[in-house]
């Protein structure tokens, strides 16, 4: 076999390097696309959660264990606050800002409500979002989020500065 060839395995054609490149760099973007659209619909379901406890928040106070209510007396106030915290963490989630930290967290707070309720459909349904929303910390940001956007743009900007300082450093010699 000639070494700028690759056998691929699926249909017994040889491969260029640049097609396996080109393969490989298809798979990343349905990756990076996948994950995507999963942040994007998540956020979508902590938004209108959030907006309902903000707005309705007398419906969500029956879902307060009453461990909880035993701390906070005002079951309105948690129910509200709790809002917040899925429209906030939400809004990060969609933006992809700190995504690890913002995933984690949803997921940890889903896991909680879900072993509050319980053996329920509503219990089995949070179970199933927390470990969905647990995807993007395991992934990491994808190439759509701002973490991203922001980590290239840091490094360019040092590339940049490294790279001027060293041709002053040249014409100095």
């Amino acid at each position: 076999m000639n070494r700028s060839t690759l056998k691929d395995n699926a249909s017994g054609k040889q491969k260029t390097p640049s097609q396996t490149t080109l393969a490989s760099n298809k798979m990343e973007n349905k990756k990076d696309l996948s994950i995507f659209m999963l942040r994007i619909a998540l956020s979508l379901v902590f938004f209108y959660f959030g907006f309902q406890q903000i707005s309705n928040s007398d419906v969500w106070t029956g879902f307060i264990p009453q461990f909880v209510q035993r701390f906070f007396p005002n079951a309105n106030n948690i129910v509200v606050f709790n809002g917040i915290l899925e429209l906030t963490f939400g809004t990060f989630l969609m933006l992809g800002l700190y995504t690890r930290f913002t995933s984690l967290i949803l997921s940890a707070h889903l896991i909680l409500i879900s072993l509050s309720i319980g053996l329920s459909p509503i219990g089995v349904r949070d179970f199933g979002l927390a470990f969905a929303t647990l995807v993007p910390f395991l992934y990491g940001p994808d190439k759509y989020t701002l973490d991203t956007k922001i980590k290239n743009k840091v490094e360019k900007h040092v590339l940049t500065s490294s790279e001027n300082g060293i041709k002053q450093v040249l014409k100095l010699c």
